[in-house]
């Protein structure tokens, strides 16, 4: 492991071998999601447990602070995803949210439509700066553009780019707009 994802499972096994879970870590943890806080403030919305890992040294390496560890890979439900993006948006710590899909099991579409009914009902305030691949793409790519038309102001926020944008340009620009956000 990296040192950034070994430090992680250090402050979590630490943590755990005391009994010490979060709130937001007791509610993943009813739903079966994969999830520990960490001190950071770049909420991440990973397609997956290793993608999730390097997102945190990612987004250490570009100078950010990742605010936590998930597994949102598979093929998770709507209500899942939607529960995912809860745990960010209702921490505190967060100031913006990285977020990446590669439809391989899961689908971009399902990812896209949680994502938007997320938005649609709770008309989240935090900059979400996110990716999307794979299977199922140009319907959630579909999903989403209409989204942004029909409601601008919800999705003002919100960008989600295309597979052939790397993925540390995405990242960087999560860190950038996340900092930027910091109370100082």
């Amino acid at each position: 492991y990296s040192s950034a994802a070994s430090d992680v499972y250090k402050r979590q096994e630490l943590r755990h071998e005391i009994g010490e879970f979060t709130e937001r870590e007791k509610r993943a943890r009813t739903a079966g999601i994969p999830y520990v806080d960490l001190d950071g403030y770049v909420g991440s919305f990973p397609g997956g447990a290793g993608f999730g890992i390097a997102a945190i040294d990612l987004i250490e390496h570009y100078g950010g602070k990742a605010s936590n560890f998930m597994d949102s890979g598979g093929a998770p439900t709507l209500e899942r995803l939607k529960l995912m993006l809860e745990l960010l948006i209702e921490n505190p710590k967060v100031s913006a949210i990285f977020g990446a899909r590669f439809g391989g099991i899961s689908r971009c579409d399902e990812w896209a439509k949680a994502v938007v009914q997320y938005v649609l009902q709770n008309k989240p305030q935090k900059p979400m700066i996110m990716r999307m691949a794979g299977n199922m793409e140009e319907e959630g790519r579909k999903i989403i553009e209409e989204a942004i038309v029909k409601y601008p102001d919800l999705f003002k926020n919100i960008k989600i780019y295309r597979y052939d944008t790397p993925i540390e340009e995405v990242i960087q620009e999560a860190v950038r707009v996340a900092k930027g956000r910091l109370v100082k």
